[in-house]
């Protein structure tokens, strides 16, 4: 009987810390992605803030701006 519990507990344990590691890993890789997400979201923002697609060379029209953010 206390082998079988200390067996259980033991087993019981390891997938506790393996399930909790890999939680706490979701969690992180979660914060990364929103934050490098969030980031490029900000950064193309800025981007066509400062003139965007006119900006490219290969673009001469200046008339025609696609990302205009006032």
């Amino acid at each position: 009987m206390i082998t079988t519990l200390i067996c259980f507990n033991l087993i019981g344990h390891y997938l506790w810390v393996k399930v909790f590691k890999n939680l706490l890993l979701l969690l992180y890789l979660n914060e990364v992605i929103c934050y490098t997400y969030n980031s490029t979201f900000l950064l193309v923002l800025w981007w066509a803030k400062a003139g965007g697609l006119t900006n490219l060379p290969f673009i001469h029209n200046n008339d025609v701006n696609i990302l205009s953010i006032s």
